[in-house]
């Protein structure tokens, strides 16, 4: 009888959803229509990539072309 008041006293209540919305990037072979797709929108390169980057709306978010880590796993590639 005690055990069943323990179980049912100290049931975690389910918390709701708090985790942030994440959003993939996409990869394109043309970043120009990804920019006009909203007003905020940038491109900018890093390390020979370049990158659509949106701060008030990050789903926009995309690339072109491979990462530098990919370019340099792949065999027979230098």
């Amino acid at each position: 009888m005690t055990l069943q008041f323990l179980t049912k006293r100290y049931i975690p209540s389910p918390e709701p959803n708090t985790k942030p919305e994440l959003y993939t990037m996409k990869v394109l072979s043309s970043l120009a229509s990804m920019k006009r797709r909203h007003a905020d929108c940038q491109i900018v390169k890093r390390k020979g990539t370049l990158y659509v980057i949106c701060k008030s709306n990050p789903k926009f978010k995309a690339r072109q072309g491979a990462t530098a880590g990919t370019r340099l796993s792949k065999k027979g590639v230098k």
